[in-house]
């Protein structure tokens, strides 16, 4: 608690929030995995059934963009907002204009990368913060699930992105298509260079 010191309110908030974030994410993540489980990662009952709370857990992260430029956390904005914009583009620009993208077994490998990272991430800063002190597990895991779950999930983004633009292509909107091909040709090289990937 020593970097709030005096800043209850801050602090309590912060501990809500990831607090939170890691419950959605871990919901999402249980509900993802059994529906895969029971029915496939592209079989149409996966996307119905966490496509809402995807959007909103994901939705949610646009105040780590807000925490970072007021200083709340000492995170780099632009790093912040590359994975949050990111994000949030292939879910709301690319999939929900393409639903049917969303029964793409790499949708289902994104909902289950995004989730396992958050909600390990989430709990991780939580802890943190609750405790002033890093737990050695949780520590290992935030920092080597990261090295498998990042590039999965960048992976299954561009993905779905690519899937999308023959679908954008067969309905007569190029100009979706080209831009879907332009972000899906700037996105890897954009994460690499910003440390994300």
């Amino acid at each position: 608690m020593s970097v709030f010191e005096g800043q209850f309110p801050q602090w309590a908030y912060l501990i809500g929030y990831n607090a939170i974030s890691a419950l959605l994410w871990t919901f999402v993540l249980g509900r993802t995995a059994a529906v895969a489980l029971s029915s496939g990662l592209s079989e149409v009952y996966l996307f119905p059934s966490v496509r809402i709370m995807v959007l909103v857990t994901q939705s949610l992260a646009v105040l780590d963009i807000l925490h970072s430029t007021i200083g709340l956390v000492n995170a780099p904005i632009l790093t912040s907002f590359v994975q949050v914009a990111g994000r949030s583009t292939v879910l709301w620009l690319v999939i929900e204009n393409y639903q049917s993208s969303g029964l793409s077994p790499f949708y289902g490998l994104m909902v289950l990368a995004w989730s396992a990272a958050d909600a390990i991430r989430y709990l991780y800063f939580a802890t943190r913060l609750v405790g002033g002190h890093q737990y050695s597990n949780l520590t290992w895991l935030r920092y080597s699930a990261f090295y498998i779950l990042y590039p999965v999930g960048i992976a299954s983004e561009v993905g779905v992105v690519y899937e999308t633009i023959s679908e954008a292509w067969r309905l007569g909107y190029s100009s979706h298509a080209w831009a879907y091909i332009a972000a899906a040709l700037l996105y890897i090289p954009g994460k690499y260079h910003l440390g994300i990937l």
